[in-house]
């Protein structure tokens, strides 16, 4: 366990460092019982992270998840002024989606596993926290400018749409490179840049060979009226790029930004919205492929072992590892991100 990456959150176990920080970001007294709940959620996640950091694989992706469940909660508390410990829904707020028929033949299809909102952990903080990330654009000078992106409330909390171990995998610029020996192809991100223009937004697309772009390019539903047309790549000019021209000037350009990542490093990436429309962020995608891990080593031992053990069907294990990975690192600095100082 990285001490260095729970600094930040460490300071949320301090009864008068949240009563401070709750008055700040709402204007009201916190009292001793509501500064000792949203404590002990910090001090407990905290917990289950060190004691996953010393796990065995085969239950290290449960407690890991009990951690970011258990951190999220905290986080609801401390952003959701109307929420008490007892008044927080029970269970998860995701429901698994025909599991066992997906297992049933085993493991190769474990990609394919699926999940569904409903009432509980996840949908409360999703709502405490929003759906913002920090954001990196290139300016028409060719500098990266940073600010926080707002995505909508997403869909997913409500229309009972599923989302796969896939959908999520396939976004994760991190994984890009496992994800890709577990799918036999590209994901769902793309080479990409985003930036304001004279005329209003560019998003210029970097094709990669063997891979059809008309159908990745309307994956990104920009919307109507926008023109497709080849041009320079804006940093690396010898890059013939497909440039996506959005006529939309000012604060309005931030309501059609796609997801993008790495922009003020190379070539950056774009990330595809879900089959609904949902551009999740990173906090919440990461969240959802918790919870898939730690059901699956919960309640199908057997293969998860199997994953672990390199049984035959066993092409996604190492993204999966390598997920899980991340998660242990990542996930503290994308709480400590989204909590205001």
């Amino acid at each position: 366990m990285n001490r260095k990456l729970w600094e930040r959150l460490q300071r949320f176990e301090s009864r008068d460092y949240v009563t401070r920080h709750y008055q700040k970001h709402h204007g009201k007294t916190l009292n001793a019982q509501r500064a000792h709940e949203i404590g002990s959620c910090f001090t407990q996640g905290r917990e289950y992270f060190r004691s996953a950091s010393d796990a065995s694989d085969t239950v290290q992706p449960l407690l890991l998840y009990y951690s970011v469940a258990s951190i999220a909660r905290g986080v609801t508390l401390l952003m959701d002024a109307s929420k008490r410990e007892e008044s927080l829904t029970p269970g998860h707020g995701l429901i698994t989606i025909d599991w066992p028929k997906t297992l049933h033949a085993g493991i190769a299809n474990v990609l394919n596993l699926r999940i569904q909102a409903t009432r509980g952990t996840f949908p409360e903080f999703v709502k405490a926290v929003g759906n913002g990330e920090s954001y990196a654009w290139l300016t028409q000078t060719l500098q990266p400018g940073f600010f926080k992106q707002h995505f909508e409330q997403p869909r997913f909390l409500a229309d009972q749409s599923l989302i796969s171990l896939d959908d999520l995998l396939s976004r994760e610029r991190d994984l890009a490179a496992e994800y890709e020996i577990a799918n036999d192809g590209w994901g769902s991100t793309d080479f990409g840049t985003v930036m304001p223009s004279e005329a209003g937004l560019r998003v210029y697309i970097d094709p990669v060979k063997g891979r059809e772009m008309a159908g990745r390019i309307s994956a990104y539903g920009f919307p109507e009226g926008s023109t497709v047309f080849a041009a320079p790549n804006p940093r690396f000019p010898q890059i013939q790029s497909l440039c996506v021209e959005i006529g939309v000037k000012g604060e309005d350009m931030k309501k059609v930004l796609p997801m993008a990542t790495g922009q003020d490093q190379g070539l950056g990436w774009l990330i595809q919205p879900f089959a609904n429309g949902d551009k999740l962020i990173e906090l919440h995608r990461m969240f959802l492929q918790a919870y898939i891990f730690g059901m699956l080593s919960r309640y199908f031992p057997s293969k998860w072992m199997a994953i672990l053990r390199s049984d035959k069907g066993d092409i996604a294990r190492s993204v999966i590892l390598a997920a899980i990975a991340r998660i242990e690192t990542k996930f503290p600095e994308l709480i400590g991100d989204q909590l205001p100082s």
